[in-house]
């Protein structure tokens, strides 16, 4: 039979006054500390959103891919039609062609 060495605690499992589990670390004066890692560091110059991601222009045509994605490029915005203008226009041509059919 073989024995297991005891694993140092880093800390344990308490309630806080909702009922939640929280894990209390057993260094209390220095939690952070007790998440570091040695492979782990802070990037100085993180990139900006808009840096990070490529530009894609077919993404709107072919449709969406995960493994090709990237920033989509904005269809550009219609102009409004001006109904008002648009049922004089029907107004008149509809006047021309009832004059041009009555001569």
């Amino acid at each position: 039979m073989t024995t297991r060495k005891p694993t140092p605690r880093t800390g344990r499992v308490r309630f806080d006054d909702r009922g939640n589990a929280v894990w209390e670390t057993a260094t209390a004066q220095d939690p952070l500390r007790a998440l570091e890692h040695p492979a782990l560091s802070l990037a100085a110059d993180a990139p900006t959103p808009g840096e990070a991601v490529k530009p894609n222009p077919h993404g709107t045509l072919k449709g969406y891919d995960p493994y090709d994605s990237g920033k989509l490029d904005r269809k550009p915005r219609q102009r409004k039609k001006d109904l008002r203008k648009l049922g004089e226009w029907i107004a008149l041509r509809k006047q021309a062609k009832s004059g041009s059919t009555e001569d």
